[in-house]
């Protein structure tokens, strides 16, 4: 079985997140693409010499000096992809043992296996809500166990992938739900997933769904994914995450009166959608209290180990399980750059 696994990095975090490969090198056989959307030149020399490093490695520059959106890289990359599998995982990632063979009892069964949510992430945070109007990236699975998958890392079965593609036109994007084919409403409706937006890969996976095929998360025990390192390096520089405009108020501030300004439109529509909306915005509030403070302390952690100085401490964030968390991989790290940091000096 040969696995090859695209790894997207985005301007800004390819000095530091380029260590995490090493871990994936170590444990594991597979082939990985090392994908430049938006990097600077000097980023793209990076992963390029990396790749001469390992016969396992393959470099690929986006055409376009511009971030892209994520889903229009995964659908580029998905139309490239010539081997069985179409397989990708967030730059963040890194593993500590055998993921490969920890996958690969489930991909002969399943259409698509999914893993590795991000370390800030509880397990209720996982499971989307029923009275949720959307459907983030970060639920991968419904109240009944239906599986939404994520793209944080996903195993695809090609050859499925590409005929729910061709014949219904959804890709990898982000759909609101008047963008989506009649045909495929009425197949949605049918298993009870209606929902007034999807975020990336969300309406793939729920159409895939509803059309028979089984999908699995895994919750693995050799992947850690940091979450957030790729989007905090692009509000830093003033770049939408999504690989959009750039954005013109903070993006949190733009969210927050985005969400105040839905609310009040549909609040003629009854208590349940406005509670629907509180709960929404909850969500996010809860999510961001982690998600933000751990991309930060990693990407304080990178930086002192690559300049020799002090490590900074772990994050209060009011979670003792999830700052555990935070801690152990953290360690993790600076134990894979005493290993392999002298090879990237």
């Amino acid at each position: 079985m040969e696995l090859n696994f695209n790894i997207v990095y985005t301007v800004g975090t390819v000095r530091y997140l380029r260590l995490l490969v090493f871990s994936l090198l170590k444990w594991s056989e597979a082939s990985f693409r090392l994908v430049a959307n938006g990097c600077s030149p000097q980023e793209a020399h990076m992963l390029e010499e990396l790749c001469r490093s390992s016969s396992q490695l393959e470099f690929l520059a986006l055409p376009s000096t511009t971030l892209l959106p994520h889903s229009d890289v995964l659908s580029h990359l998905q139309s490239m992809e010539q081997s069985q599998y179409f397989c990708f995982m967030d730059s963040d990632i890194l593993a500590t043992g055998d993921f490969v063979s920890e996958m690969a009892p489930y991909l002969g069964q399943y259409s698509a296996v999914f893993s590795a949510t991000p370390i800030w992430c509880t397990e209720e945070e996982q499971v989307l809500p029923d009275i949720l109007p959307r459907m983030p990236g970060h639920f991968n699975r419904t109240s009944d166990g239906v599986c939404l998958g994520s793209t944080y890392f996903a195993i695809y079965d090609k050859r499925v992938l590409s005929e729910l593609i061709e014949s219904t036109g959804i890709g990898f994007g982000r759909y609101a739900w008047d963008e989506i084919p009649a045909s495929c409403q009425a197949q949605i409706n049918q298993i009870g997933l209606r929902k007034l937006h999807y975020d990336t890969g969300k309406l793939l996976n729920v159409v895939l769904n509803a059309q028979g095929k089984q999908l699995k998360y895994v919750d693995s025990a050799f992947l850690r994914h940091i979450g957030g390192v790729s989007a905090r390096a692009a509000l830093e520089r003033g770049l939408n995450p999504r690989g959009r405009s750039r954005t013109r108020a903070p993006w949190p501030v733009v969210r927050i009166k985005r969400w105040f300004a839905r609310a009040a439109r549909i609040e003629a529509g009854g208590r349940e959608k406005i509670e629907a909306t509180e709960a929404e915005r909850r969500e996010y509030f809860a999510r961001r209290r982690r998600r933000w403070p751990a991309a930060r302390y990693f990407s304080e952690l990178f930086a002192a180990l690559f300049d020799d100085r002090p490590l900074p401490p772990v994050p209060k964030i009011g979670d003792r399980q999830i700052e555990g968390r935070i801690e152990a991989v953290g360690r993790e790290v600076a134990a894979l750059y005493g290993e392999f940091g002298e090879r990237l000096r």
